[in-house]
C-alpha cells in the first residue's frame, strides 16, 4: 500500500510526498570515481535522498546562502523554483521574493534552481541548473545593503578528493568581480580555512573566465565539500557560469 501525504508550504505551494524511498548508492564510493552534477539534478525539487524533499541533510547536493548579519555562516536555500505556481513565477511572492522568477537567466524557460523564501530577488539570486546550456549558474544576493555569497555542497564519504571546473563571469561591467573558494565544513558552519580560493575575476578586474583546479580536499566523516561564489563586496552583475564541474575521489 502506498501512502500519499499532502503538505502545504508557507509560500502557497503544495508538495506531494509518498513513502520514503531507499537511500541512493553512494557517489564517489571508491578511488577513481568521479561525479559531475547535472542541471537536472540541481533543478530537482526532490533531491536524491530517502526523504524525497530536496536540499536536506540526506541529499548529495546542497544549496546555501551566507547570512548577511553573520559572515561565514550559511543557511539552506528553501524554495525549489520548479515547485512554484505560475502566479508566483510571474509576480514573485509579494513582500518576500521579487519576480519574475529567473528573469536574469539566459535560458529562463529551461532553467530551474533554488532561491530563498524571504527578502530575496528571485530574478537571479541563487543556484540554478541550465539544461539548454548544460551548465550551473550561481548569483550572490544582497540583504538590505550587505552582499552575501551563495554555495553548493557535496555530501561525500570520508576520503581525499579533487575538484575541477571552469567559471565565467557572464556580466562583465565596471564592478569588482567575483571570487570562488573551496572549503570543508560541517553543515552550514564556518569553515576553519579555505582549501583553495581565487583572486577576483570578471568585471575587468581579472580574466572573464578562470579554471578551478584543486588537487587535494580531505574530508572527514560528516563533513561536506563546499564550493562558494563570493561577490567580492558588490553583488550586482555577478551571474557566474560553472562548466564541467567534476569531483574526483583520490583516496
Amino acid at each position: 500500500m502506498v501512502t500519499v501525504a499532502f503538505v502545504v508550504l508557507a509560500a502557497g505551494m503544495i508538495s506531494y510526498a509518498g513513502d520514503e524511498k531507499a537511500a541512493p548508492a553512494p557517489k564517489l564510493a571508491k578511488p577513481g570515481d568521479t561525479y559531475s552534477p547535472t542541471p537536472a539534478e540541481i533543478a530537482d525539487p526532490n533531491g536524491d535522498g530517502p526523504d524525497g524533499k530536496g536540499n536536506t541533510d540526506d541529499d548529495t547536493l546542497g544549496f546555501w546562502f551566507e547570512l548577511g548579519h553573520a559572515s561565514d555562516t550559511f543557511m539552506r536555500l528553501n524554495i525549489a523554483t520548479a515547485t512554484m505556481t505560475e502566479e508566483q513565477r510571474k509576480n514573485g511572492i509579494p513582500r518576500k521574493v521579487t519576480g519574475p522568477i529567473g528573469a536574469w537567466l539566459p535560458n529562463r524557460a529551461e532553467t530551474e534552481g533554488w532561491i530563498f523564501s524571504t527578502d530575496w530577488d528571485g530574478r537571479g539570486e541563487g543556484v540554478w541548473g541550465d539544461k539548454k546550456a548544460n551548465c550551473i549558474l550561481m548569483h550572490p544576493y544582497t540583504e538590505k545593503t550587505a552582499a552575501g555569497s551563495v554555495a553548493m555542497t557535496f555530501k561525500v564519504p570520508a576520503g581525499e578528493y579533487s575538484m575541477k571546473a571552469k567559471l565565467t563571469d557572464m556580466i562583465v561591467v565596471g564592478g569588482d568581480g567575483v571570487k570562488w573558494r573551496v572549503e570543508v565544513v560541517k553543515g552550514g558552519d564556518k569553515a576553519a580555512a579555505a582549501t583553495a580560493e581565487s583572486k577576483p575575476f570578471g568585471d575587468k578586474v581579472g580574466d572573464a573566465s578562470v579554471e578551478l583546479d584543486v588537487k587535494s580536499i580531505t574530508v572527514a566523516e560528516g563533513q561536506l565539500i563546499r564550493l562558494v561564489l563570493d561577490p567580492n563586496n558588490h553583488w550586482g552583475a555577478d551571474m557566474t557560469k560553472i562548466e564541467n564541474l567534476t569531483v574526483t575521489r583520490v583516496k
